[in-house]
This record gives C-alpha cells, sequence and structure tokens, in this order.
C-alpha cells in the first residue's frame, strides 16, 4: 500500500538578523521538500536561498509527472530518485551562479540547499546536501541523521582534530566548506532509505539545531504529535531560546493509509 504523505514547513526571522535569508518549499502533492539557508554576511543570501529553493523546485515539479508515466522496477525508480535529486542540487547551483554572472552586485552571494523527495508508490526517499542545513529521518525504530555538515568543524571531527562537543563552540566550526552558487559545480551528497509507516523526514536550517539540542529536536519530531503542532513547538523552542538566527524547518510524514 501506498504511504499517504503530508508535509508543511515553517520559518521565523529570529530575534537578531535584521532579515529572514532562509526559504523553504514543498511539493503540491507533499512528495519533496526544500529548506535552503543564506549564507550569512554574504551579500543577498535572501537572494540566492530563494533562487535555489525554486530551481530545485521547478526540476523535482518536472521529475513528478515524469515518474508518473514511467515504467520499471523499484531499483531502477530509486536510480531515478537520487538522480533527480542530485541534478536538483547541480541546476539550483547554476541557477544561482547565472544570477551572479547576470548582475555583479551579487558576487559572493551564496546559500545551503537540502532536498528531500520521496516515491510516492514505493516510499523510497532521497536526501541531496550541500551545506549544513540538516536532514533527519525518526519513525519508531529511532533516527538516523541523513546529511553531514560542510564544515570545518565537521572535517576536524573527521580527521580526529575536535570531538563533537567542542566543534559546538569552535569560532570557526560554521564556516562551510561547500556551498550553493561560489563555483561553476557543486557535489552534493545524496542519500538514499525508505520511509517506514509513521516515518517522518526533517529538514531544517542551523537556526535550529545550534540553539535546541539534537536530542530534543528528534524526540519532538518523532513525538506522533501534529505536524503543526511539532513544527510550531520547535521554532519557539528556537526563538525563546535567543533565537540568534533565521529559523527554518520541513516536516513530510508517511501515514500508511494511503489507499
Amino acid at each position: 500500500m501506498a504511504p499517504r504523505l503530508t508535509a508543511l514547513g515553517r520559518t521565523h526571522i529570529g530575534l537578531v538578523r535584521g532579515r529572514n535569508e532562509d526559504a523553504f518549499r514543498v511539493g503540491d502533492d507533499h512528495s519533496f521538500a526544500i529548506v535552503a539557508d543564506g549564507m550569512g554576511g554574504g551579500p543577498a543570501g535572501d537572494v540566492a536561498s530563494r533562487i535555489a529553493a525554486d530551481a530545485a523546485t521547478a526540476h523535482l515539479d518536472g521529475f513528478r509527472a515524469a515518474l508518473r508515466g514511467g515504467q520499471g522496477g523499484s531499483a531502477s525508480r530509486s536510480a531515478l530518485l537520487a538522480r533527480a535529486v542530485g541534478e536538483s542540487v547541480r541546476l539550483a547551483n547554476q541557477a544561482v551562479r547565472a544570477r551572479v554572472l547576470a548582475d555583479p552586485s551579487f558576487h559572493g552571494m551564496g546559500c545551503t540547499l537540502t532536498v528531500a523527495a520521496v516515491d510516492p508508490d514505493t516510499a523510497v526517499f532521497a536526501v541531496g546536501h550541500v551545506g549544513d542545513s540538516r536532514a533527519y529521518r525518526v519513525g519508531r525504530s529511532g533516527w538516523q541523521r541523513l546529511t553531514q555538515d560542510h564544515t570545518l568543524a565537521q572535517e576536524s571531527v573527521d580527521e580526529g582534530r575536535l570531538t563533537r562537543e567542542a566543534a559546538r563552540t569552535h569560532p570557526f566550526g560554521h564556516v562551510l566548506t561547500r556551498v550553493i552558487g561560489i563555483d561553476p559545480d557543486v557535489d552534493p551528497q545524496v542519500t538514499l532509505g525508505r520511509l517506514e509507516p509513521g516515518d517522518t523526514l526533517l529538514l531544517c536550517t542551523d537556526g535550529l539545531i545550534r540553539v535546541v539540542e539534537e536530542d530534543d529536536v528528534v524526540a519532538r519530531a518523532g513525538s506522533g504529535a501534529a505536524l503543526a503542532d511539532i513544527a510550531d513547538a520547535l521554532v519557539h523552542e528556537a526563538v525563546e531560546g535567543g533565537g540568534p538566527d533565521n529559523v527554518t524547518l520541513v516536516l513530510l510524514r508517511a501515514d500508511e493509509d494511503g489507499g
């Protein structure tokens, strides 16, 4: 039985920033979700995140139509899904770069991008990712972080030069090593998986994770409460925690009564 997919997003400017440079998108049929975070301190981060989110959305909209009319087994559909998600990230990079080349006043603008798409017929999902906006799968069997931060701090952790605890407070901990819009090409991290009934995908910008403890975030996301209540509670926690950055999240849940 195909799952019933439901999704929604929330964004908040926070208490410190002068503008909201985050963006999110949700597919019309709730089969994909996108979050993007404009680079802090860079020019027009809000423009970059909006362009990237729109470009990824346009590609995934086209892919959904092709998937509905296509043939093939689950393995080939999974490969197509992974390819489409990776391509949506690369096209987002090209779109941001094109705006910079057309208008030099945007030189240096960029953003993170995290994309999740679900095959409505098989519940297979793919996540594509550049930067430090995260994706999680949360369900009855536990939770899994689906992305790895593309930051100097994470590189130092991977190389054994920093502990995870030290990385959280390192002064250069959030310096990005991969970003949308700066280089001509990007190499997105793409992860495949399958949603079980009741599983939820959470995509979020670092304005959430930097304030609310990861364990608290995933516990809330996996609580089984209504998606709107979960989203509102997480945003509230981030803002009440000082709201030092914009905070944006999307929740996508697979229920078992899809028909």
